[in-house]
């Protein structure tokens, strides 16, 4: 949803003149001293910003508040809407969460200063595509007006862009929220829906429980993946293995029947991306027969789709994907070379180094690079540029499993500002749930001091479109 208008009250006299001053907008730069009117509030930038709320920072945040502006009635605007929509859709936008005592409602649908409609709640129809800011103005009737705006992204695209930022979302976990709800929450549309693995007959199963498919009352990814990909022009890869839980490959010595095990997934969902996370199957040297079965399954599976991208997500240090003396990490690659199977991303877990490693932005970086060279060993064909475009990176935000190993707001500033100059695939990070700051477990926070949902932010400026 868009701005919720809250904000503190600030100067309690006669306020200050707030007139001239314009509404605070997500997408506007701000420098130093630039004043805006956010949530019935005047309010000065400390420095240059973009993007930030006034008051969700606090006092060390990029503003100032000056005071409250000088409408006795308390004037507080708030506009609740879709700001990502699909040309020829109508939007409804509600103003119903205003406060004080409201007598007008104006909306000015395009920004251009304009009165479109009146009234509480109102509908909008965008026919072409692009960014539209949305002002809702409210008045007393006594000559008092307050503003807010928000920017309405109207877009046509769908699948994956040249470059995106995709968390995983562990569709398992109580009291997630619905992935067209994370669209507004995460500033992306994209996400890697967590695990995949088999039940007890062996079939594809979200963590082992629920058979793909299948109705649940608890679990409708088949209903969240098509209403993000309808309403938000969204869309999500699919990640099998994680952690726990028996592999799909561990069920059968048949490529042939691991291919189609892996395509009724395909099939049910119309995935586009697949993701392989199987730890288990890498991390020792026992699991190389079904890595290699799984990339024989895959090189059919691709031959049927053959659009059909393939990300092998790897646990990884800062030298790059581990050799295969003790593991199966490096040998996943070299195999799928051999075979011909096109992997299209590579994607490091940058996390749980261990120890005697320090994890933070430069070491992320120092990963990415060395696995850049891997791949060159691998694929010579392919072009500096083409391999950097094989690369995504996935760090565990905040705390790590590992004490020492901490990923801080300024790490994934610098990774997402390199990643964005270096022109990678992927951003992402384990996981969406722990971003918005209200569990207290490691599971459900970063156990850091962070904003709600301020590492997506982050990555989210790496977002092409």
């Amino acid at each position: 949803d868009g701005d919720d208008g809250d904000g503190d009250d600030g100067d309690n006299g006669d306020g200050v003149d707030c007139s001239g001053v314009a509404a605070w907008d997500e997408k506007t730069i701000y420098n130093e001293g630039d004043q805006v009117v956010h949530a019935g509030t005047l309010w000065e930038a400390n420095w240059w910003v973009q993007g930030k709320t006034p008051g969700d920072s606090g006092q060390y945040g990029p503003w100032t508040e000056i005071g409250t502006c000088n409408a006795e009635t308390g004037l507080k605007p708030s506009i609740s809407t879709s700001t990502f929509v699909q040309p020829g859709e109508t939007v409804e936008f509600d103003g119903s969460d205003s406060s004080g005592l409201i007598e007008s409602y104006e909306w000015d649908f395009d920004g251009d200063g304009t009165v479109d409609a009146t009234g509480e709640v109102v509908t909008h129809t965008y026919e072409s595509t692009g960014e539209y800011m949305v002002t809702l103005t409210v008045g007393d009737g006594e000559g008092n007006t307050n503003s807010t705006s928000v920017t309405v992204t109207v877009s046509n695209q769908t699948g994956f862009p040249e470059n995106f930022f995709a968390p995983y979302v562990d569709v398992l976990l109580e009291s997630q929220d619905p992935l067209v709800e994370s669209v507004e929450k995460a500033g992306t549309r994209h996400f890697l829906l967590a695990f995949v693995v088999a039940d007890t007959d062996g079939d594809p199963a979200w963590g082992g429980n629920v058979k793909v498919g299948a109705d649940s009352p608890n679990l409708d990814v088949g209903s969240q993946i098509s209403d993000l990909r309808e309403k938000r022009g969204g869309d999500v890869i699919v990640s099998f293995g994680g952690l726990q839980g028996t592999y799909l490959p561990e069920t059968t010595d048949s490529a042939e029947e691991l291919k189609n095990k892996y395509a009724n997934v395909v099939e049910e969902y119309d995935l586009k991306f697949l993701d392989f996370d199987e730890e288990k199957l890498v991390r020792s040297e026992s699991g190389r027969e079904k890595v290699a079965l799984r990339n024989e399954a895959l090189v059919m599976l691709k031959e049927e789709y053959p659009d059909l991208k393939i990300s092998y997500t790897l646990p990884a240090l800062p030298s790059g994907l581990p050799s295969h003396a003790t593991n199966n990490i490096l040998f996943a690659l070299e195999d799928a070379a051999e075979r011909g199977l096109e992997i299209d991303l590579v994607n490091p877990m940058t996390m749980n180094y261990g120890s005697e490693y320090e994890l933070n932005g430069e070491t992320v970086i120092e990963c990415a690079k060395s696995i850049h060279d891997q791949l060159g060993d691998l694929w010579p064909e392919k072009s500096a540029e083409e391999r950097w475009q094989m690369i995504g990176l996935t760090p565990m935000i905040g705390q790590n499993d590992v004490d020492s190993n901490v990923f801080y707001q300024e790490d994934a500033r610098q990774v997402q500002q390199w990643a964005s100059d270096q022109n990678i695939r992927l951003l992402s990070f384990w996981e969406l749930v722990r971003d918005n700051g209200e569990g207290d477990r490691l599971f459900n926070n970063t156990l850091i001091d962070s904003e709600p949902y301020e590492f997506s932010e982050i990555f989210n400026d790496f977002n092409s479109v």
